[in-house]
């Protein structure tokens, strides 16, 4: 073709104005810059919705994570609350039959308590009757000490009784008066007591009854005689009297 010489001719040789070339490379760069520019703006917005949006995302997960966290805690106080709340039962009920059982056992020692106060009382005054009663027997084994010595002496005494009513002369009845009631005495000092009954009510446990009278008006048995003289040691009849008594009609 005919314009094959335009694209073949080499204009490299021409001189080419700095104006043109300067205004056309700025040109060119303005161009470039602004494409660019224009490609990293959307490039900028393009990341900062991108990271906008996972932002936003992230955010609506943390939120949810942290709502699920709050769940989580609120219901784990509550197991725990729950929990606490069951030990607690179980803690007063274990207290309650631990405080039943105490008062139980309480009452228990109280009863032994009671019981052993009671036995102690009971030993203390079976000590307090043993004793008094030694000290009776020790004393009343002293008062008898010489009882069988006085028994001893009491047919002397017969004797002496049988010779005073045998005896007619005063002067010698009067000696041997003498010589009984110093024995009398004498015994009198260890407890020796003669029984008297003349003229008393008849008492079967100092006197023993040989003889027998009735008598007109008499309303009671009395002791009119005495056959034998009776005696007591400290009290008690170691030998009682034999009489004669005189009954009723």
């Amino acid at each position: 073709m005919g314009f094959d010489w335009i694209f073949d001719d080499d204009y490299s040789g021409f001189p080419v104005s700095d104006e043109f070339e300067d205004s056309d490379a700025d040109d060119c760069y303005d161009d470039a810059d602004v494409s660019k520019n224009s490609q990293n703006e959307e490039m900028r917005k393009s990341r900062h919705h991108h990271r906008h949006g996972k932002k936003k995302h992230s955010d609506r997960k943390d939120a949810s994570s942290d709502s699920s966290d709050e769940d989580e805690v609120v219901q784990a106080q509550g197991d725990a609350a729950t929990c606490s709340g069951k030990e607690a039962t179980l803690r007063i009920a274990e207290l309650s039959a631990k405080v039943k059982e105490l008062e139980e056992k309480c009452k228990s020692l109280e009863e032994e308590k009671t019981e052993a106060f009671n036995k102690m009382l009971l030993v203390k005054a079976d000590s307090e009757n043993y004793r008094k009663r030694l000290d009776k027997d020790k004393e009343e084994t002293v008062r008898l000490a010489n009882k069988g010595i006085v028994v001893d002496l009491l047919p002397g005494l017969d004797s002496i009784d049988v010779a005073l009513s045998a005896i007619a002369d005063d002067k010698i009845r009067q000696g041997i008066e003498m010589v009984k009631s110093a024995l009398l005495s004498a015994l009198g000092k260890w407890g020796l007591q003669v029984i008297s009954p003349i003229d008393k009510e008849f008492d079967p446990m100092e006197c023993e009854a040989c003889l027998f009278e009735e008598r007109e008006g008499a309303d009671k048995e009395i002791v009119i005689d005495v056959l034998q003289a009776g005696y007591a040691l400290h009290g008690k009849v170691i030998r009682p009297a034999k009489v004669k008594i005189a009954k009723p009609i």
